[in-house]
């Protein structure tokens, strides 16, 4: 009784403060309201916003990225992975996503598993990812594939700059050779036993700390 109390008081506070904002409200029956909800168990509250245009520019790549904190997705298409990498860049210092043919970020997956962040860390969205490789080594960044290839340093044994830019690929089948081929050097994640490879949103986790940790070690 005591938590659907605590339910309803915390319905009637949004209810409030979305008709101050002058938010319409509609009210649906469980039965209808689980057949529009993409949730197993839904909470009891949906809400219909429009795209926000102004966090995922359209500007020119070459002044959005100046000054920024930098981790760049290439075609990864889980939209749980987006969300989960997306959240983590945000709680290790990151100041800017780049997108190069991702799922869609308004997936209710990625927002879900966002937290948040997806309202808060600027988003540059592209479908030219080889472009702004190229862009960012001329402003003098170091772009690091996240990928075996002819070059690789391994995490933990360089010193990390906050002006680099690691690049995380498709699930799949990795990282496009076009992209390999253009990015400054391939960076290796160390990993014991037989396992080949990590999960994106893992190994996205891995690089993240380490940058992290390098940057808060030198305050």
């Amino acid at each position: 009784v005591e938590k659907a109390k605590e339910e309803d008081d915390r319905i009637t506070e949004i209810a409030k403060t979305a008709n101050e904002l002058d938010v319409r409200i509609s009210v649906f029956a469980d039965s209808a309201f689980e057949k529009i909800s993409t949730e197993s168990a839904p909470q009891g509250v949906i809400a219909v916003v429009p795209y926000l245009h102004q966090l995922h520019v359209r500007e020119d790549f070459r002044e959005w990225q100046k000054g920024r904190k930098l981790m760049m997705l290439e075609e990864v298409r889980d939209p749980g992975n987006i969300g989960t990498i997306l959240r983590s860049a945000e709680a290790m210092g990151r100041t800017g996503m780049i997108l190069s043919k991702c799922v869609d970020i308004y997936s209710p997956k990625v927002v879900r598993a966002a937290m948040g962040t997806l309202f808060r860390m600027p988003i540059y969205l592209t479908q030219n990812g080889v472009g702004c490789v190229n862009v960012m080594k001329e402003e003098g960044r170091r772009v690091l594939a996240a990928a075996l290839g002819w070059y690789s340093l391994t995490l933990g044994k360089y010193e990390p700059d906050q002006s680099d830019c690691a690049v995380i690929g498709n699930e799949g089948h990795g990282m496009p050779d076009v992209m390999l081929s253009e990015c400054t050097a391939c960076l290796r994640i160390p990993m014991a036993g037989s396992t080949e490879s990590l999960n994106a949103s893992a190994a996205a986790a891995c690089i993240l700390w380490e940058y992290h940790r390098a940057e808060i070690q030198t305050k």
